[in-house]
């Protein structure tokens, strides 16, 4: 055989071998199907998160803080989206436990129990209005009482003594004294001046300003008005006063006679400060319907009482340091006739 035959013969079977790799590799390639459905790549899944809490904004953002009415402090805090009376705190040793309270988003209220040696109410308030560092609320008690305070912020849950001096003339019947009236007694405003009635014997009833002072002197006019044919009855004055009824009672008679007193346990019990009787005379009295000038000092454990000038007792009593201040008359006729005395121009100043 010619090299030239070799050659093409070797060419020819080199090109068959390959035609027949290239079928072979192509009977292992899937046809194309036109309606098969692509490939889905997996795609890592999504994380399903809870929703967080409803964070609501505070819509009063002054009223939290410590606001004062008389002795009494409530702390009030936001907490859990709404507001809340976290605590109760005040003067004295009756006691004041919060029983339910509520806030719809505009306004809180809470009640609280009072308890003293002579019972107990039930006391609500609901805030109004917030006005920088006063707090307006509606005040209601089972004993009867409905009106609005004014509340005070203080810097602590401590209470804070009112400022001094402080004046009153009574000619506005809003500036917080008591006002009341029931068939033993009656109290209240009347052009200018400040009355106090009682009507039943033996019972020294009052009409206190919802203070709370420390040292203090206190001084005012006192006219009786209706007064007993015998004038056996008396004009007072009270400093220290405690919500339970206790504190310091200085009194006057109409028929020129003081004394000087301490009540504790409630108001129930009374102990004279004078050294004999109860009650003394002074010529610097002005018997009957005269007016009288009448100051009283309350400062340390250091008690004094003067009359139209002159001083009638200095003493020492450490029961009370700090509370409110009244006014009052009372009746000592055995026919239970009434005594009204009128109070005006009071004063209260520093030592």
């Amino acid at each position: 055989m010619n090299a030239t035959k070799k050659f093409w013969i070797v060419l020819t079977g080199t090109v068959l071998a390959m035609v027949m790799i290239a079928c072979s590799c192509n009977s292992l390639t899937p046809a194309l199907n036109p309606t098969a459905t692509a490939a889905v790549i997996p795609q890592p899944a999504t994380e399903i998160v809870p929703p967080a809490e409803t964070i609501v904004s505070n819509p009063l953002p002054d009223l939290a803080g410590f606001w004062q009415d008389f002795s009494r402090v409530f702390t009030i805090e936001w907490q859990g989206n709404q507001y809340v009376v976290s605590a109760i705190t005040a003067a004295g040793t009756s006691k004041r436990t919060l029983t339910s309270q509520s806030w719809d988003g505009k306004s809180l209220t809470w009640t609280y129990e009072y308890s003293d040696e002579n019972g107990s109410s039930t006391n609500t308030y609901t805030t109004v209005s917030v006005s920088g560092d006063s707090l307006t609320v509606k005040y209601s008690s089972t004993n009867g009482a409905a009106d609005t305070h004014t509340l005070k912020r203080v810097s602590s849950a401590v209470p804070v003594h009112d400022a001094l001096p402080y004046y009153e003339d009574f000619s506005n019947p809003n500036s917080g004294w008591d006002i009341y009236s029931n068939d033993n007694s009656s109290a209240g405003y009347e052009n200018g001046y400040y009355f106090v009635s009682a009507k039943k014997v033996k019972i020294n009833y009052y009409g206190e300003a919802y203070l709370f002072f420390g040292d203090t002197v206190m001084e005012v006019d006192a006219t009786p008005a209706t007064v007993p044919a015998n004038n056996n009855f008396s004009s007072s004055v009270f400093c220290r006063l405690q919500s339970n009824g206790d504190g310091y009672l200085f009194e006057i008679s109409g028929d020129g006679y003081f004394a000087v007193g301490v009540y504790t346990g409630g108001g129930n019990t009374y102990s004279s400060l004078l050294s004999g009787d109860d009650w003394q005379r002074s010529t610097a009295i002005k018997t009957g319907t005269a007016t009288n000038h009448i100051s009283v000092t309350c400062a340390g454990s250091q008690l004094k009482l003067e009359v139209n000038g002159t001083a009638l007792f200095e003493g020492q009593d450490s029961t009370f340091t700090e509370g409110d201040i009244a006014v009052g008359a009372t009746t000592y006729d055995s026919n239970n006739s009434p005594a009204e005395v009128h109070f005006s121009a009071l004063a209260v100043t520093a030592p």
